[in-house]
């Protein structure tokens, strides 16, 4: 297994290999918390009066996820263990994207350090164990990026490869003056002037011109068709992440 913790400044990796280099991250026996298993709901069931049990939600959600990341340096000398805790200690007040890969592939979540590493030094001066606490604010995990199109209007097809609802991205090449995008129950319309256009369905704030329409969708596991209506010559790209609870 490797993980990964990536900030704008720095990409650190830590490998489950043991303490046989020096120089490098590794993981401690302790490994990876709160990453493998699904994050439990926030509802609880409301008991039913006078009957044995309680009434099922109407909707289940989570809420973010914690992950612990234990760790520890193996440094050529105290100078260089020096060092990789101050990249430790940088990664703190910053936007980070934890990547695990393991035997399942290579899956990420965007977070942020939650509490001080604690990077405890042993006496030589040259290893040190810490802990880092990561919270993720979106609890499912996500793959590589798929791309599908670009296209103009007509219907697209996407795949969702995960088993979780993943939100879409949209990006539009060319000039365009108006957009729809619908996917079952799901309708977006755009409407402005702009050369080319980038949309995220999570947040729908477009980079340009406004969304008259506002009914956007997750990308469910599988494969799905969406209908596109595009101005004349603009070209349509969906990106989809395969997300796993």
């Amino acid at each position: 297994m490797r993980v990964r913790v990536t900030s704008p400044a720095d990409t650190l990796t830590f490998h489950d290999m043991g303490f046989g280099q020096q120089g490098a991250g590794w993981l401690t026996d302790a490994g990876v918390t709160g990453w493998f298993g699904a994050v439990k709901p926030r509802e609880e069931g409301v008991d039913i009066p006078q009957q044995d049990g309680c009434y099922m939600p109407a909707r289940l959600t989570s809420a973010g996820r914690t992950v612990t990341v234990n760790g520890a340096v193996v440094a050529r000398s105290s100078v260089e263990a020096a060092a990789w805790r101050d990249r430790i200690n940088d990664l703190a007040g910053r936007r980070l994207t934890l990547t695990v890969e393991d035997a399942s592939g290579e899956r990420g979540a965007v977070c942020w350090l939650a509490d001080d590493p604690e990077p405890s030094m042993w006496v030589r001066g040259d290893v040190f164990t810490f802990a880092l606490v990561l919270y993720c604010p979106d609890p499912l995990k996500y793959g590589a990026e798929t791309v599908f199109g670009p296209a103009g209007s007509g219907p697209l097809t996407v795949s969702n490869d995960g088993l979780a609802a993943s939100w879409p991205r949209v990006r539009v090449d060319g000039r365009v003056s108006g957009l729809r995008l619908s996917c079952g129950d799901g309708v977006v319309e755009w409407r402005g002037d702009a050369d080319g256009l980038d949309l995220d369905f999570r947040d729908m704030l477009p980079g340009a011109g406004a969304v008259s329409v506002n009914r956007p969708w997750r990308v469910p596991p599988g494969v799905s068709t969406v209908h596109v209506t595009v101005s004349q010559g603009a070209r349509v790209s969906m990106m989809v992440r395969p997300a796993w609870r």
